[in-house]
C-alpha cells in the first residue's frame, strides 16, 4: 500500500511537472497593443517604502497616486510591444515588473491562469492574475493581489482589457 502510495505521489508530481513546462500559447496576435488597466486598493502605502524608492520610482508612484486621487478607480492606460516569444511563454500583458515573477499555473488558447510573486524594497507581493482571450485582438483580465511589508497589509484588484493596435510596435517597448 505505502508502495502504491509512493508510486502515485511520485508519478503525479512528474506530470505537474511536465504539464508546467507544455505552456500553451494564447491565440493573440504579437504587435502593438493599449492596455487599460482600472484598480481598486484598500491599505496604506507604508511610509518607509516610499522613502526607499529612488526619486524616478517615487515621482512615478505619486503621480499615479494622484491620477486615481478623488477618481480611485481612474482607468490607467499604456501600450506595450507584446511579442510572439513573450505570448510563447505566457503572462504578456503586464507592465515590465523587474521585481516581479511570474508562473503560468494553467493554459490554453484562450485562457491563461498566473501566480504573481514580487519584492521590491521591503515589500512582497503575491498575486494572481486570470487572463482570458475575447479574439485574437482583444483579450480581458482579473489581477487580485496582497502586498505587506511586515506592518501593513494592502490588498488591490483590477481589471484590464487589452486591444490590438498592430503588427508594427514603432519605439513602444
Amino acid at each position: 500500500m505505502r508502495t502504491t502510495l509512493f508510486v502515485a505521489l511520485t508519478f503525479t508530481s512528474f506530470v505537474g511537472l511536465w504539464a508546467q513546462d507544455k505552456i500553451q500559447p494564447m491565440d493573440v496576435k504579437p504587435g502593438l497593443w493599449q492596455v487599460t488597466m482600472t484598480t481598486t486598493m484598500a491599505g496604506q502605502v507604508p511610509a518607509d517604502l516610499l522613502q526607499k524608492l529612488t526619486p524616478e520610482q517615487r515621482a512615478k508612484f505619486e503621480e499615479r497616486m494622484a491620477a486615481r486621487s478623488g477618481e480611485p478607480n481612474k482607468p490607467m492606460t499604456y501600450k506595450s510591444c507584446i511579442t510572439q516569444e513573450q505570448i510563447n511563454k505566457g503572462y504578456s500583458f503586464a507592465e515590465d515588473r523587474h521585481s516581479c515573477t511570474s508562473t503560468v499555473v494553467s493554459s490554453s488558447r484562450s485562457k491563461e491562469d498566473v501566480r504573481l510573486e514580487c519584492s521590491e524594497n521591503g515589500m512582497k507581493l503575491n498575486g494572481t492574475v486570470h487572463l482570458e482571450r475575447i479574439d485574437s485582438e482583444d483579450v480581458k483580465a482579473q489581477l487580485e493581489s496582497v502586498g505587506t511589508d511586515g506592518e501593513r497589509t494592502i490588498h488591490s484588484n483590477a481589471t484590464l482589457a487589452g486591444k490590438w493596435l498592430g503588427s508594427d510596435c514603432g519605439t513602444t517597448k
